[in-house]
């Protein structure tokens, strides 16, 4: 409003009195980095390496699929057929360290896919895939508070050690998150070297941001096991046995054979098809090298239209290629192998429902196919960006023009034709996720009417499911964060509390070990333990930093708490960036950030009889700035915050008292 009025009349100014607020950011939003079935939104791998944000299983098995295939090495039955002992080996971590978060208490979160499964676990350079690129990505989102990566328990320590190094570094530069760390998984190795290989090999930078818990969990998670899992590790009295399936199964189990193989062809041309995009033709293994060979030697079409159905051809021709596995015995039109996939699905399963969903399915493809050339022109754009390599586009032309171009050798006349067809392989590789998705869920309705016609196979499945699952305790712990924000605040220790959907821990650890993993005299490296206690469960019972000798940033809840009050305060004081360095603006920001703190020593947060004994707030000429500060425009705010600690040791004096009456 001006301050000086021209034309009479009836004027409102609205003067602010209220200082503006802090509003508190949110504490508990896990960023989890790690390996996936798939990182889907769209189109395939359209999420690798993207920080996702969900807000339960369900989102996450959306975008990301279920568990990885259990790894079963042995299970031994008595002669009543009746299981004595299982050994499975877990893993790729991310799928049931969801189910774990989210079992205690977790919320939104975020997932960063770094590969497949089948990948090798490994952290890369932070440019190729792994575990570190992941962590990159991470880096440029805001919200996440807590980083930690299940898979990583998988690599060797050495390598443990580099990722996590790593992820310290990225919270002393962000300065608003923590991390929590697995110890490897005690698996017959003496406990105390495993303590001891993690203590030297996390280094002794930016401790105070990081945490670590051990050992590992037993978790209550039923599993899916197929018959295939199993059917070859089942022993008894030393001798492996062969539970057969009913003869009216036979085709379903080589169905499922089939799909397997083709799941592994799938990864095999990827492989091919990245070396592809490289350019680099002689390095092709064999397989990719007869479908270079198949190409060169194909008809060639005469015009634009003939050749986006010849990419349709080629598409049908390597959906055979994949089923038959054999190149050479393939031509273009005319596949002469031993039939496809979708036929065999056909007619192994028999059923008319069956028979009519596969082809439903195929023809729906088909259909997609063709509409992408013909309308949203998908391979067009793909062919007509490789115009420079001497392809001709005259879609009118009826001559027999050389579409492989006119280049010297092989490799310069068949690349715009593969670098096409390679644009083109997301929405197959789509299509073809889709039939076997369904022919599994076919499948696994078969097996499931056998099972119940074989009591002993229904029984090993039974037992073999409930098996308890091996897991690293970093998600469960982060739920325990998400859920003690939640009920009390960022301030309270998350500690002394049970683990929910966990029956036990891989390794006891009594008052006697956990002395040597509380205090570590030699670094202050200290390390939170789980112990199982009589009538209470499994309890968190600790919550130290790795900076266990540091006496500012000891204790979990403290680092915490400032890495939430300096981002809520920093995001709140972004609006006084240009505005004048003066005592008015100066009292506005004293008062929200008072009014703030105000809040957190109600709420239990800020240890003092009276506010002036929990914090204070400094700024102003002389206070916190010189004249040159103001002159460069600095405007500095001072700020002591007397957070509460957890009362980790409770001593009890007795002593006895003389009668006095």
């Amino acid at each position: 409003m001006a301050s000086t009025y021209k034309t009479p009349g009836v004027y409102v100014r609205e003067i602010s009195k209220f200082p503006p607020s802090v509003a508190q950011v949110e504490t508990a939003i896990p960023a989890f980095i790690g390996y996936t079935e798939k990182a889907k939104k769209v189109n395939n791998d359209d999420l690798l390496n993207k920080p996702t944000r969900i807000t339960s299983v369900l989102d996450y098995v959306t975008y990301f699929g279920g568990a990885p295939e259990v790894k079963v090495n042995s299970i031994d039955l008595n002669p009543t057929y009746d299981v004595v002992s299982v050994d499975i080996e877990e893993n790729y971590y991310m799928y049931e360290a969801i189910r774990l978060f989210y079992a205690n208490g977790g919320g939104p979160c975020y997932i960063v896919s770094v590969g497949r499964y089948g990948a090798t676990v490994a952290n890369g350079d932070g440019i190729s895939p792994g575990l570190l690129r992941g962590l990159a990505a991470v880096k440029k989102q805001d919200e996440p508070t807590i980083l930690l990566a299940p898979d990583a328990a998988m690599m060797s320590q050495g390598d443990m050690n580099v990722l996590h190094t790593a992820m310290l570094r990225q919270c002393n530069d962000l300065q608003d998150r923590v991390c929590i760390f697995d110890l490897k998984e005690n698996s017959g190795e003496d406990y105390a070297t495993i303590v001891e290989n993690f203590r030297n090999g996390i280094g002794m930078n930016f401790l105070k941001y990081g945490a670590a818990y051990t050992p590992w969990l037993k978790a209550k998670l039923p599993r899916e096991i197929s018959y295939k899992n199993i059917k070859d590790k089942i022993t008894s009295g030393g001798n492996v046995i062969t539970l057969d399936r009913l003869a009216t199964d036979a085709s379903t189990e080589a169905v499922a054979t089939r799909l397997d193989d083709l799941i592994d062809d799938l990864s095999a041309i990827e492989t091919a098809l990245d070396t592809i995009k490289t350019g680099n033709f002689s390095s092709l293994d064999a397989r990719a090298e007869r479908l270079a060979t198949t190409l060169r030697e194909s008809p060639i079409p005469a015009n634009l239209q003939n050749l986006l159905n010849y990419y349709i051809q080629i598409i049908d021709m390597i959906r055979d290629v994949i089923d038959v596995g054999d190149l050479d015995n393939i031509t273009i039109g005319n596949n002469s192998g031993e039939g496809n996939l979708f036929e065999a699905l056909v007619s192994d399963l028999g059923p008319s429902d069956a028979n009519g969903a596969i082809h439903n399915i195929v023809d729906q493809i088909r259909k997609m196919i063709e509409d992408s050339a013909a309308a949203n022109n998908t391979l067009s754009q793909q062919v007509t960006e490789n115009s420079n390599s001497g392809l001709d586009f005259d879609v009118a032309s009826n001559s027999s023009i050389a579409y492989f171009g006119n280049g010297e050798d092989d490799e310069e006349r068949i690349a715009p034709h593969v670098q096409s067809i390679i644009g083109f392989w997301p929405v197959l590789r789509s299509s073809v996720d889709l039939i076997i998705s369904t022919a599994k869920n076919m499948i696994n309705s078969t097996q499931d009417t056998a099972l119940d016609s074989i009591p002993a196979l229904k029984n090993i499945f039974t037992t073999v499911s409930k098996e308890y699952l091996t897991l690293p305790p970093s998600a469960a712990i982060a739920g325990v964060y998400a859920t003690v924000d939640s009920d009390r605040g960022v301030w309270k220790a998350p500690a002394n509390v049970s683990l929910n959907t966990v029956a036990d821990v891989t390794t006891l650890i009594d008052r006697q070990i956990q002395d040597g993993l509380n205090i570590d005299t030699v670094a202050g490296k200290s390390i939170n333990a789980i112990r199982p206690f009589t009538g209470k469960g499994i309890m968190v019972w600790g919550a130290r930093t790795l900076a266990g000798n540091d006496n500012e940033w000891r204790y979990v809840p403290v680092r915490r708490f400032f890495n939430m009050a300096e981002e809520s305060i920093k995001k709140a004081t972004e609006q006084f960036v240009f505005e004048p360095n003066d005592a008015n603006t100066w009292v506005k920001v004293r008062a929200m950030i008072e009014n703030f703190l105000i809040l957190q020593w109600r709420a239990g947060a800020l240890a003092g009889a009276t506010p002036d004994d929990a914090f204070y707030v400094k700024i102003g000429l002389g206070q916190t700035m010189t004249s040159m500060d103001i002159l460069n425009g600095y405007m500095i705010v001072e700020i002591g915050m007397a957070v509460v600690r957890p009362a980790e040791f409770i001593v009890l004096n007795f002593s006895h008292k003389m009668q006095e009456s």
